[in-house]
C-alpha cells in the first residue's frame, strides 16, 4: 500500500510594510527549504479581498512567524491588528505548542506581548537555522513536512543556487546595500565568469558605491558644518553623478551656508567697530537668504538696540527743538507737552528741567489771568442780577470786587452809574418818607394828647405832601370819630329809620344770593373737568413747551377744583429718561408723564400727572440753571416743585445741592399741592415769573427760556419703578415759551 504524501508546513510571515525587502528574502528561503511560506505579496490574487484572506490565512497557518525590527515594534498600522489576531488564536492552542514565533530582522526590543515566546535572530549566522529546527518540530506534530525539493544533478543544483545569489543580489542593489550587492555578484561570476548581467550588475554596484562613499563624506561635512569640504566633495560627487539623489540641492544649501557664515563673520567685525547701522544691514542679507539663520552670538539684538537708542535721541532733540519754537511763539501749553514728553522718555535731558519750570511759571501766570477774568465775568453776571433784582448797594460791592481784581475792568452796561442813580434816588425817598413819618408821628403824639383838631391839621400836612401815604394808626379815623362823638355826644337815636331796615333786607338778599352761588359752584365743581388734548413731545432734546396766557383762576391744591380750571391750559405726554451723573437725561426711556402749562403774565402754573401702574413718584420739580455756561455754580439758579409732603422753593445749585430760599433770607414764593387717586399722582404747582426778591428767577411774559443763552431747564420726578428697583430720578431738558 503507497504511503500518503505528507502537506508543507504552513508559515504566515507577520510583518511591517517597511521590512518587506527583508521579509521576501525570508520568504525566498523558507520556500526553498519545503515550506508554504505566505507572504501577502506572493499570495494574494488580484481581485481577492485582503481583509478577509489575511486573517484566513492566519487561522489556517500551522505557525505565524512575527518579523520585528525598530520599524515595525513603533509603526501603527494593519500589522498591529495581524499581531493582536495571532495573539488570539494562540490563546486557543494547546500549552507548549510551538504555533507564534517573534522573529528579530535587527537586534530591537521585543514588544511585551510577545515576550512570553522565545524569538530567534534571524540577523545571526545560525538564526535561519534555529527557526527551520523549530519548524521541523511543529511539522511533526501537525503531520506536516519541511523538506528541501530534490535536483536531478550538480549542475542544476548549482544553477539553481547562482539563481539565488542573483536574486540576493538584486535585493541588495535596489536596497543599495552594496557591499552585499558585490558580494553576491562576485560569487556569481566565480562560478560563472561567462554571466554578463551579473558582470554588468557588479560594475554598477561598485560605480554607486563610490557615489555613496562620496555621498556619505559630503554628510559628515554638512553634519559637522565643514562647508569647503562638503562643497568640494559634492562638486566631485555631482562631476560624476549630477543627478545623484539630492546632490544638486545639498551642494547649493552647502555653499548657502558658507555665504552666510562669511556674513556672519562680516557682522562680527562691524559690531567690534561699533557700526550698528552695518550691523544691521548685514542682517538684512542673511535674512534674505535664510530666515531663521541663528544669531548665535546676539549680534543683532544689541546693534538693534543701539540703532534704536540713536533714533531716540534724535528724535529728543526734534521734540526738544520743537518745544524752543512753541516757547518762541508764546504756545506756551503746547510747549509743556512737549517737553514733558521729552522729560518722561529721559530725565535730564539737556536743559528740559529748566525749561519745563519756565513754561510751568509762564502757564501759571495765563491762568491766573484766565481764573481772574471768570471771577470777574461771574461777578459782573451776580451784578446784573442782583442790578436786575434792584439791591444796588450789593451791586456796587460787586463792581467793587471787580476793580480789586482788574484796574483796566470796563463797566459797558452801565451797572455802576444806575446804581450810584437809584442809590441817590433811594436816600431822597428815604428822606422824603422820614419827613412824613415825623409828620405822622407827630400827628398821633397830638391824638394821644386827645388834641383832635391840631392832630387832624397834622395829618392834613402829611396828605398835602403824599396823598397816598399810609395811614397804618388809623389817625384820621379816629381823630373824626373823636370830633364827631364830641359834637353828638348828647344826640341820641330814639327810633330807627326806614333807611336801616332797608339796608337790614338788603343784607339778607345778597346773603341769600351767595348762598345760592355757592349752592351752583358745588353742582359745577361734580361735573367732570374740561381738559385739553395733549400733544405727544418729540424724543429729542430740549423738548418745546408752550405756556398759554390766560386768566381763568387757579385753585393750587393739588387737583382740578372745577371742570374748567385747566381747559386752556396747554396739554403735553412728556416722556422722561433717567438721569445719568455728569450725563444729564441721557439714561433710559422710563416714564411717559403728563404735563399742563399756562400762566397769568405774574405767575407761571403746572399741573402734572403720574401713573401709579408705572411709577411710585416722591415729587416733581422744575429747574433752572442760570448763568450759562457753567462758572463753578449756577449762583443764580432756581428750583420749585413739591416733595417730602411740602412745597419747594430753592436756589443756587452747587453742582450738588440746592439752598433753601427761606433759610437763606428770600421767601416762599412757590404754592404747590398734591393729590393722590386710584389712578396717579397729581402734582399742582405756581410760582412768580419774576418775584424779584433776588433768590428766584427773573423771567416776564414773551421770554423763552432754557434755550442755553437763557439758561437751562429741567422738568423730572424722584421715586422708583413699581415694578421695583432703587430709587432714582427721571428727568427732561426743556424749553419754555412764556406767551403774552
Amino acid at each position: 500500500m503507497p504511503t500518503a504524501v505528507k502537506r508543507a508546513l504552513k508559515v504566515f510571515l507577520c510583518h511591517a510594510s517597511g521590512d518587506k525587502p527583508a521579509v521576501r528574502d525570508l520568504y525566498k528561503r523558507l520556500v526553498t527549504e519545503g515550506v508554504d511560506a505566505w507572504l501577502d505579496q506572493e499570495k494574494l490574487l488580484p481581485g481577492q479581498d485582503w481583509r478577509m484572506e489575511i486573517p484566513r490565512a492566519v487561522r489556517e497557518a500551522d505557525v505565524v512567524v512575527i518579523c520585528l525590527s525598530k520599524n515595525s515594534i513603533t509603526k501603527e498600522g494593519y500589522v498591529q491588528k495581524e499581531i493582536r489576531f495571532a495573539l488570539d488564536i494562540a490563546e486557543e492552542k494547546p500549552e507548549g505548542t510551538i504555533f507564534l514565533i517573534p522573529a528579530r530582522l535587527e537586534d530591537c526590543i521585543v514588544p511585551e506581548r510577545l515576550n512570553r515566546w522565545q524569538w530567534v535572530d534571524l540577523f545571526d549566522e545560525n538564526g535561519l537555522i534555529k527557526l527551520l529546527r523549530s519548524l521541523k518540530l511543529r511539522a511533526d506534530a501537525v503531520d506536516a513536512t519541511v523538506e528541501p525539493a530534490s535536483y536531478v544533478d550538480v549542475d542544476e543544483e548549482l544553477d539553481h543556487r547562482l539563481e539565488q545569489l542573483y536574486t540576493e543580489g538584486l535585493a541588495a542593489f535596489y536596497t543599495e546595500d552594496w557591499d552585499k550587492a558585490c558580494q553576491r555578484f562576485q560569487a556569481i561570476l566565480s562560478e560563472r565568469p561567462e554571466r554578463k548581467n551579473a558582470a554588468e550588475k557588479l560594475e554598477e554596484a561598485k560605480r554607486r558605491r563610490n557615489l555613496a562613499k562620496l555621498y556619505e563624506q559630503a554628510a559628515d561635512a554638512v553634519r559637522s558644518e565643514n562647508w569647503e569640504i562638503a562643497i568640494q566633495t559634492l562638486e566631485e560627487l555631482s562631476q560624476k553623478s549630477a543627478d545623484y539623489k539630492d546632490t544638486t540641492q545639498l551642494l547649493r544649501n552647502a555653499r548657502k551656508q558658507k555665504q552666510l557664515r562669511a556674513l556672519y563673520s562680516e557682522a562680527r567685525t562691524l559690531h567690534a567697530a561699533q557700526k550698528w547701522e552695518a550691523v544691521v544691514k548685514v542682517f538684512e542679507q542673511i535674512s534674505a537668504i535664510d530666515p531663521v539663520y541663528p544669531d548665535t552670538d546676539g549680534l543683532l539684538p544689541y546693534a538693534q538696540k543701539e540703532v534704536a537708542e540713536i533714533k531716540r535721541i534724535a528724535g529728543l532733540n526734534e521734540l526738544y527743538s520743537c518745544s524752543l519754537d512753541e516757547m518762541d511763539a508764546g504756545n506756551w501749553h503746547e510747549a509743556r507737552r512737549l517737553l514733558e514728553r521729552v522729560h518722561k522718555a529721559q530725565t535730564g535731558f539737556l536743559e528740559t528741567e529748566v525749561l519745563l519750570k519756565k513754561v510751568e511759571d509762564e502757564i501759571v501766570k495765563i491762568e491766573e489771568n484766565n481764573k481772574r477774568a471768570n471771577q470777574v465775568n461771574m461777578l459782573y453776571e451776580q451784578a446784573h442780577g442782583l442790578s436786575r433784582s434792584k439791591k444796588w448797594r450789593y451791586a456796587l460791592d460787586k463792581l467793587e470786587q471787580i476793580r480789586k481784581l482788574s484796574d483796566n475792568f470796563q463797566d459797558t452796561d452801565g451797572i455802576a452809574e444806575k446804581a450810584q442813580r437809584e442809590l441817590a434816588r433811594e436816600e431822597q425817598e428815604t428822606e422824603h418818607q422820614n419827613q412824613l413819618a415825623a409828620l405822622y408821628a407827630e400827628a398821633v403824639s397830638l391824638l394821644k394828647e386827645e388834641k383832635y383838631q391840631e392832630a387832624l391839621d397834622q395829618w392834613q400836612k402829611v396828605k398835602a405832601i403824599d396823598p397816598k401815604y399810609p395811614d397804618r394808626q388809623g389817625c384820621r379815623d379816629r381823630v373824626k370819630r373823636k370830633l364827631t362823638q364830641k359834637k353828638h355826644s348828647q344826640k341820641k337815636w330814639q327810633i330807627k329809620s326806614p333807611t336801616y331796615y332797608r339796608k337790614l333786607a338788603l343784607i339778607a338778599g345778597l346773603c341769600g344770593l351767595i348762598l345760592l352761588v355757592f349752592i351752583g359752584m358745588l353742582i359745577y365743581a361734580k361735573q367732570p373737568p374740561k381738559l385739553p388734548a395733549c400733544v405727544t413731545g418729540s424724543l429729542e432734546d430740549p423738548l418745546l413747551l408752550n405756556s398759554k396766557l390766560n386768566s381763568s383762576p387757579i385753585f393750587v391744591d393739588g387737583k382740578i377744583t372745577y371742570p374748567s380750571e385747566w381747559e386752556d391750559a396747554q396739554c403735553y405726554q412728556v416722556f422722561l429718561f433717567k438721569w445719568v451723573s455728569g450725563q444729564g437725561c441721557t439714561g433710559n426711556r422710563l416714564l411717559l408723564s403728563t404735563w399742563f402749562v399756562k400762566n397769568d403774565g405774574q405767575r407761571l402754573y403746572l399741573l402734572t400727572r403720574i401713573s401709579k401702574i408705572t411709577f411710585s413718584s416722591g415729587g416733581v420739580a422744575v429747574g433752572y440753571y442760570y448763568p450759562y455756561p457753567l462758572t463753578g455754580s449756577w449762583l443764580f439758579s432756581d428750583a420749585m416743585g413739591f416733595g417730602d409732603g411740602k412745597p419747594l422753593d430753592q436756589f443756587g445749585w452747587d453742582g450738588n445741592i440746592w439752598q433753601d430760599d427761606v433759610s437763606e433770607g428770600g421767601s416762599m414764593d412757590t404754592r404747590a399741592k398734591s393729590t393722590i387717586d386710584d389712578r396717579y399722582y397729581w402734582y399742582e404747582f405756581s410760582k412768580p415769573l419774576d418775584s424779584g426778591d433776588g433768590h428766584d428767577w427773573s423771567w416776564k411774559a414773551g421770554d423763552k427760556v432754557g434755550t442755553g443763552i437763557t439758561g437751562d431747564l429741567m422738568i423730572g420726578s424722584w421715586g422708583h419703578l413699581s415694578s421695583g428697583g432703587e430709587d432714582t430720578y427721571l428727568c427732561r431738558h426743556i424749553q419754555l415759551q412764556l406767551h403774552k
